[in-house]
């Protein structure tokens, strides 16, 4: 069936479409490399999770003025998130709460302020422009926090970093200051995706968004000035969503003293996020009354 010079698709091209994904289960079983059913699994997951987003979007995308609708969908949005960031092998106690947090005071104000300003909504709340945002921002993240966050656990939990980190402190280093090497290299590749993403933009990837706005009927032009806002904005989003998600990381490593803590058993559900902000309280305090000290591990 055609619409606007253009082919409708149906659950026949879905199926067509899903057998590369058969050939990549294929390769994964003919080199063993245990990815069949993983692959399977996500394969499910995708389908099974759009259908229902089209479900919910549908009505939600026909109210204009109901705040309500878009809250409870950024709440949804939100926790679904963190979870999908905690629920890793290497998470620990803490995670879910630390990550929660660093995107509730980051990537929210920044997507209501984008939403305003740099896409141009009078009405930010616009849930056929917000929802689908807010989706690509915490897309994003969700890649950069889980890189970064188990960075910086797996090289806390090394005894040759520990090592490092204690005898800082033993010099008189705050623990800010005994981190700030490993915090630096941890935030720097929650960031390279996105930066790698931006380089080959135009040269060498036609971004979804602009694939998308493209085949929806938008100019050329248009197409692209959204991707690049979009792009801008996730970069952002994702760099400062991933300071504080590291920051409290490494924070929750020390208790309000100042001192390393014994390593945490894996405990992917908890809330457990009040120690990070503790510490982090503790040390400014620490700092103000005896000025920074430089050391490097």
């Amino acid at each position: 069936m055609m619409a606007s010079g253009r082919n409708d698709l149906d659950f026949y091209n879905v199926g067509f479409a899903g057998l590369f994904i058969g050939l990549a289960v294929l390769i994964s079983w003919l080199l063993s490399l245990s990815l069949g059913v993983p692959l399977i699994v996500s394969s499910v997951r995708c389908l099974v999770q759009l259908q229902l987003l089209r479900l919910v979007l549908g009505p939600v995308f026909e109210q204009d003025d109901q705040p309500g609708l878009v809250l409870l969908a950024t709440t949804v949005q939100l926790l679904l998130s963190a979870w999908e960031v905690s629920n890793r092998r290497s998470a620990h106690k803490g995670t879910y709460g630390r990550i929660f947090v660093a995107m509730l005071i980051t990537v929210v104000p920044i997507s209501i302020v984008a939403s305003r300003f740099a896409m141009g909504e009078e009405v930010w709340w616009k849930p056929d422009r917000y929802i689908p945002m807010l989706g690509m921002i915490l897309g994003n993240s969700i890649s950069a926090l889980s890189i970064g966050t188990s960075h910086a656990i797996d090289l806390a939990s090394t005894s040759s970093s520990r090592d490092k980190i204690e005898v800082l402190l033993a010099h008189g280093a705050t623990p800010t200051e005994a981190c700030r090497t490993f915090f630096s290299e941890s935030l720097r590749l929650a960031m390279l995706p996105t930066i790698n993403q931006m380089s080959i933009v135009g040269l060498i990837s036609i971004p979804g968004m602009m694939t998308g706005a493209i085949l929806g009927g938008e100019s050329v032009d248009q197409a692209a000035l959204l991707q690049t806002v979009i792009l801008f904005i996730i970069s952002g989003a994702s760099g400062l969503c991933s300071l504080v998600a590291i920051s409290l990381t490494y924070a929750s490593l020390f208790d309000a003293h100042g001192r390393l803590m014994p390593q945490q058993p894996a405990s992917k559900g908890s809330w457990n996020v009040v120690q990070s902000f503790k510490s982090c309280w503790a040390e400014r305090k620490r700092t103000r009354q005896r000025g920074p000290i430089h050391l490097e591990a």
